[in-house]
């Protein structure tokens, strides 16, 4: 968890905001980061006053450790440290299932980092920093929610583009000063909904409930709008919102009068009222056609978030686009093991253990970085080659599902005797008989199985230099057959965006 890490935050005064970057708390997985950071922590507490304590900065491409920090008049003046090669950081792939040793680890994106909350029962919110346009996005968005003047923001965004995560990790990382209450983030979507079910739904409050007991405990009040007072409050899909809300939330913006539906009860919360987050896909131009039109002019802040892959340079893109499917591919691999009931092999009995044993290799397998890296450059070079991916984030992940689905189908069932995955399991990894010296298709090793095919994958380009040129185009040909299921995936689930 991340208060268990004792990570110092980036200072007040924002260095980080000049910098536009974000608190690095992976850098703490480095070695010779950590020594350096412990050293200062040391100093520090023997010397509070100290200034020279680090702060931990990070961007996507480049972090900083910020140094000698010196107050100059209104100022501050510091020095930075800089280090460009980050390790990726490294996580257990499922504690309950493999004991701790140097394969029980799975790598994540260099990219994938955690905003930390520093609240009880929340461990954090995962965050892809590969797409400056995102990161922008979040700095923007952070810059206004420690901007006490700053009552509510349009956020417009693409469809896909993950609007409400953006708002909560901005929510988290705030300045907490801008109410007296610790307000909790709170997010819908009124799409879908009628004016009397969402009027319900932001507004209603029991009839014996008070103001004070509203602001100091929140459990009374019914509707979302109480639920976040002190907080934030996300409402997606503004613009599909029935005209008669938005009059309502235009009087909340307006005074922070609430009148309760199926009532006269007229409740004021100006004083501890949440920030107001309102989402849209619509363009600004069209969004601001929908009425009433005093509703827009009411909100203090907007902000345009551009596609996180609308980016120009070919190579880079295909970074953002390969950091995206490398996240959405440990997650569906985790989500798809999960399914599949798989207990530690030591508490199989002799009919479940094969099948067990299979299954734990099997996931060892889609996980490692070998096996990553070579599923998600296919992914990346496809989905390149078919022009600019403004595809939205959730199309790619819809990719990666299918695709791993695909390539699972592959490893695992084989329809026919002549395919070359089963022609390499019986020339190979089989083993054998010792009396009629034929393989004995129950006893697969799985494990040497899906170390060979990683082999097979680290050693694709040295296939043409085999001297046994029978055995070179088996192996082309399981990997080809490999890369067809995942090009099959993109196929299937792309087909319907053509």
């Amino acid at each position: 968890k991340l208060a268990d890490k004792s990570l110092l935050r980036a200072p007040v005064f924002g260095i980080s905001h000049r910098l536009k970057g974000w608190d690095s708390y992976r850098l703490f997985y480095q070695k010779d980061i950590t020594r350096y950071v412990e050293s200062k922590l040391i100093e520090y507490k023997e010397n509070p006053k100290n200034k020279d304590y680090a702060y931990i900065l990070g961007r996507h491409d480049c972090y900083y450790i910020v140094e000698h920090v010196e107050l100059k008049g209104l100022g501050y003046t510091w020095s930075l440290k800089a280090f460009m090669d980050i390790e990726p950081e490294k996580s257990f792939i499922d504690i309950n299932l493999f004991p701790k040793s140097r394969d029980s680890y799975y790598f994540k994106p260099p990219d994938l980092i955690d905003i930390p909350t520093f609240q009880d029962k929340h461990e954090g919110i995962p965050q892809l920093l590969a797409s400056d346009n995102y990161c922008e996005a979040i700095f923007e968005l952070t810059e206004v929610f420690n901007d006490p003047t700053a009552k509510s923001v349009l956020l417009i965004a693409p469809p896909g583009s993950g609007k409400e995560k953006l708002a909560e990790s901005a929510f988290h990382c705030r300045d907490n000063g801008r109410s007296k209450t610790e307000g909790t983030f709170v997010a819908t979507s009124l799409a879908g909904l009628d004016a009397e079910e969402a009027t319900r739904l932001l507004f209603s409050c029991k009839d014996d409930t008070s103001l004070d007991e509203i602001n100091t405990t929140q459990k009374k009040a019914n509707g979302l709008v109480f639920k976040a007072l002190g907080g934030a409050l996300f409402i997606d899909e503004i613009d599909k919102t029935d005209k008669s809300v938005r009059s309502m939330l235009l009087r909340l913006l307006e005074n922070g009068e609430i009148t309760i539906p199926e009532t006269s009860r007229i409740l004021n919360i100006k004083k501890n009222a949440p920030l107001y987050i309102f989402a849209g896909s619509l363009n600004r131009s069209l969004m601001f056609q929908e009425s009433p039109p005093d509703f827009w002019t009411r909100i203090t802040h907007i902000i345009e978030v551009a596609h996180p892959l609308g980016i120009d340079d070919i190579e880079k893109s295909k970074k953002v686009v390969k950091d995206y499917l490398w996240m959405f591919w440990c997650i569906h691999v985790k989500d798809f093991m999960k399914t599949k009931g798989i207990t530690k092999s030591s508490s199989n009995n002799d009919l479940t253990k094969p099948l067990n044993d299979l299954y734990l290799n099997l996931y060892k397998f889609l996980i490692n970085y070998t096996t990553v890296n070579f599923v998600t450059d296919i992914l990346s070079e496809e989905i390149a080659g078919r022009g600019k991916p403004l595809v939205s984030i959730r199309t790619l992940r819809s990719i990666v599902a299918r695709s791993m689905f695909k390539f699972v189908d592959a490893l695992l069932y084989s329809k026919f005797d002549t395919d070359s995955i089963e022609i390499y399991k019986k020339s190979k990894l089989l083993n054998t008989n010792k009396k009629d010296k034929q393989p004995d298709a129950h006893t697969l090793n799985s494990h040497l199985w899906f170390e060979q095919l990683k082999e097979m994958i680290n050693n694709q380009d040295k296939w043409k230099h085999r001297e046994d040129k029978k055995v070179a185009a088996l192996e082309y040909s399981v990997i080809e057959d490999l890369r067809s299921a995942i090009r099959l995936g993109i196929a299937l689930a792309t087909i319907n965006f053509r």
